[in-house]
């Protein structure tokens, strides 16, 4: 059965939900590459949201499915790089908390599975979400493949994603981002692009550990 997942950054500032969320709607997936690996050191809560091999539980789901009921003007946008995944963080508290494309009529959010809590009615998140059905970029994990495995869950993944801006093309439902404003289709937050120096520093970190 579906259900809501609350979420909160760490101080309680910026709350909100994933609607109507199950194994059907979302991929539960964990990835290992550099980039999710330095918005981690980039926030300061890499001893949070990263495993011992470096890796971050997402789930992918559409759009429509997030909501923002609290702290909208408290979020913060980086982006690694000119034309990189935009990166959405609580500014008060640097709590991480979802990825998106660069363009409001992408139907996709990669929310991060730490800020999430368990349903109303108890059930776990865990239980919500589903196992992880997928590993991403392994090669980058903290041991590389040896430690975690090869990539898994990639094209099944992928029909997910697609068939979901699919989706936003005809429904709309893109539009129902809390991230993007629905008239001038601009992110609510200006996003904060990072220079080559200041990426080389986190990548530093990354490796570092």
């Amino acid at each position: 059965m579906a259900k809501d997942l609350p979420f909160s950054c760490d101080c309680g500032t910026v709350r909100g939900r994933l609607i109507g969320m199950s194994p059907k709607v979302g991929n539960h997936l964990e990835c290992y590459c550099y980039d999710c690996q330095a918005f981690a050191h980039f926030t300061g809560q890499a001893d949070k949201v990263l495993d011992e091999q470096g890796g971050t539980q997402i789930v992918q789901t559409t759009a429509g499915r997030l909501a923002v009921d609290q702290g909208v003007d408290k979020l913060a946008v980086v982006q690694l790089g000119e034309g990189q995944l935009m990166r959405w963080y609580a500014s008060c508290c640097g709590t991480p908390v979802v990825n998106t494309m660069g363009k409001s009529w992408v139907n996709f959010n990669g929310v991060l599975v730490s800020p999430l809590q368990d349903a109303a009615d108890g059930t776990p998140k865990g239980d919500v979400l589903g196992p992880t059905r997928g590993r991403g970029f392994t090669k980058s994990a903290k041991g590389g493949e040896a430690a975690v495995g090869k990539m898994t869950g990639l094209p099944r993944m992928m029909r997910k994603v697609l068939g979901g801006i699919l989706k936003g093309l005809v429904t709309g439902e893109a539009k129902r981002s809390p991230l993007f404003d629905p008239d001038t289709k601009q992110p609510v937050a200006a996003p904060k692009v990072l220079s080559t120096d200041e990426r080389a520093k986190l990548q530093e970190k990354v490796l570092a550990l």
